[in-house]
C-alpha cells in the first residue's frame, strides 16, 4: 500500500525552533502520511476513485477512509486513523501555498 516504509532523511528532531524548519517538517510528514499511499493499491482493493454522489475524485486520505469502511472498520476507529492525517494535510496547506517569514518561535517544538 505504501510506496516506501522509510522516512525521509530530513524527518528528524528539529533543533532550531523556527518557522522554516517547522514548514519543512510538516511538508515531509504530509508526504509520508498521504502522498506515500499508492493509488494502484486502492485500485487493486476495489476502492472507488469517486463518491457516488459527487463528481470530485477521492484523494488518498479519502480512499484510505473508504477502504477502511469497506472492510468493516468501525467509524470511530476510522476517524481515529484518518483524523491525524487530515490535520497534517491541513497544516501543510499554508506553507505549501504561501510565502512566510522565518521567525523563531519556541512554541513550534511543542506542536
Amino acid at each position: 500500500m505504501f510506496s516506501t516504509s522509510d522516512l525521509p532523511d530530513d524527518t528528524r528532531w528539529t533543533l532550531r525552533s523556527d518557522q522554516r524548519e517547522w514548514d519543512h517538517f510538516i511538508r515531509l510528514l504530509g508526504k509520508a502520511l498521504s502522498e506515500n499511499l499508492r493509488h494502484s493499491a486502492f485500485d487493486a482493493a476495489g476502492v472507488p476513485g469517486k463518491n457516488d454522489t459527487s463528481q470530485h475524485p477521492f484523494g488518498t486520505i479519502g480512499r484510505l477512509q473508504e477502504l477502511m469502511t469497506m472492510n468493516h472498520v468501525t467509524p470511530e476507529q476510522t476517524e481515529r486513523a484518518v483524523t491525524p492525517r487530515k490535520l497534517v494535510r491541513s497544516a501543510r496547506q499554508k506553507p505549501a501555498h504561501a510565502l512566510r517569514k522565518n521567525v523563531t518561535d519556541r512554541t513550534l517544538v511543542r506542536k
